[in-house]
């Protein structure tokens, strides 16, 4: 930055600005990128599921595990779609992009995994049962 740019940032206010270089700029781009993965994702736990199911009508509960776990117990009402299969699939079944999703499987990664590629479709409210069901 030149001194004419930060002169400009000391007239709008930014008098405490620390300019560290392009090992910062890269560093805070990591940082963000980080930060978004996320962004719409929540992490709960299985009582907080229990609750949201509850109280919120329309919640698709999404169960990403196999086919043969999911026969072996699943949550009611759940849907099987297992995270292999739901770039694939997930616009068959759930078509409403704004619909509050509850993710699971048995430990809580596979279903990140899934609400990660749902995000990226642009599905918005996504929750993920950390713990696993």
């Amino acid at each position: 930055m030149n001194k004419k740019t930060i002169s400009l940032f000391t007239k709008k206010n930014f008098p405490n600005i620390i300019i560290l270089g392009n090992f910062f700029k890269k560093g805070m781009k990591k940082m963000f990128k980080l930060l978004n993965r996320s962004r719409y994702i929540q992490e709960i736990t299985k009582e907080e599921m229990k609750k949201i199911i509850k109280e919120i009508e329309n919640v698709v509960i999404l169960d990403v595990r196999s086919p043969q776990e999911y026969k072996e117990g699943h949550v009611a009402g759940a849907i099987n779609i297992p995270v292999y299969e739901i770039e694939r699939k997930a616009a068959k079944f759930i078509k409403n992009k704004g619909s509050v999703i509850v993710a699971y499987c048995s430990a809580g990664i596979r279903s990140r995994r899934a609400l990660e590629i749902l995000k990226k479709q642009g599905y918005k409210n996504l929750y993920n049962v950390k713990e696993g069901y």
